[in-house]
């Protein structure tokens, strides 16, 4: 994502506009970067937490990128151990935005993560 930045020189009493690459998480892969943008996409569907695993991923690969977003600190998950109704989700994990992954989907262009999860 490209992002302009502006400088003031005093010298010159003039503003200069650069472009940047900046991100709020450089270190993402391009397969966890993806999946997170499937995730965001699909939490409207769950009120805000999808299920990993029901829309989204599940696969191997898919989990391995979960776990890198989540040590990247953009999610954490929930499984409800205790699940009685014997669904074929059960051991599948509610995906959590945290306030660092609703500012990355934003800076990604989906900004409605915010409602749903307020």
């Amino acid at each position: 994502m490209t992002r302009a930045r502006i400088k003031y020189d005093v010298r010159t009493d003039k503003y200069e506009a650069t472009e940047t690459n900046a991100t709020l998480v450089p270190e993402i892969t391009e397969g966890s970067k993806q999946l997170f943008i499937e995730l965001a996409e699909d939490a409207g569907n769950w009120s805000g937490s999808p299920l990993f695993g029901a829309n989204v991923g599940g696969d191997d690969v898919s989990r391995g990128h979960l776990t890198h977003l989540k040590k990247l600190g953009l999610v954490t998950t929930y499984v409800d151990e205790d699940d009685p109704s014997g669904s074929r989700f059960r051991r599948d994990a509610w995906v959590i935005f945290t306030d660092l992954g609703v500012r990355y989907a934003e800076e990604l262009g989906i900004d409605y993560l915010r409602d749903e999860i307020c």
